[in-house]
């Protein structure tokens, strides 16, 4: 396991986690399209910044593997397992540098407990039975599992905000599960 947590943890008197000089920072990165067909809606991954330890990370949950045959169409098809990975963000971000399409960056405003919430599920997704998943384009792929890892372990609310101009490809606007905002976290 990866134990995030174990070299800058400290616990408080009431054995509540607190991370020292809260160095700990976790951010939502989106990325933007690029032309490949398993790209064209961009891509979704959390990082892990320890800037104590200097530690720096991209979990990503959009791996899969070009040597299957007819990758096009079992892509299309929903057939394509995906795999969740974690590589260096300096090396995730380069990925994306030459298509141009960038990275953004979403630092998430969480306390200490729910970054400890959010190591332990990642260290537990990246266990081996955990890692690889039925890709699904709009109910489980990169997007719904980094939103997931974070709403399923923080103790406020997702809040989406509405007054920002969306645009959406016309192929999945009309899909009722298709939530075009960015999301930002009320705690």
């Amino acid at each position: 396991m990866l134990c995030f947590f174990a070299p800058s943890t400290a616990s408080s008197p009431n054995n509540e986690p607190t991370l020292q000089a809260d160095s700990i920072e976790i951010s939502l990165l989106t990325c933007g399209p690029r032309q490949q067909v398993y790209s064209m809606y961009g891509h979704t991954a959390i990082r892990f910044q320890d800037k104590q330890s200097g530690r720096d990370i991209a979990i990503n949950y959009g791996i899969f593997s070009f040597d299957k045959p007819f990758f096009v169409l079992r892509f299309v098809f929903g057939l394509t397992d995906y795999e969740m990975g974690i590589a260096p963000f300096d090396i995730f971000e380069w990925e994306y540098d030459p298509t141009g399409c960038g990275v953004r960056q979403q630092v998430l405003n969480l306390t200490a407990q729910e970054k400890m919430a959010i190591a332990q599920a990642v260290d537990r997704n990246m266990e081996p039975q955990n890692r690889v998943y039925r890709y699904n384009f709009f109910y489980d792929n990169c997007t719904t599992r980094a939103r997931d890892i974070i709403a399923n372990n923080i103790n406020g609310r997702i809040v989406y905000d509405t007054s920002t101009p969306q645009h959406l490809n016309t192929s999945t606007s009309q899909h009722p599960c298709t939530i075009p905002n960015i999301p930002q976290l009320d705690t």
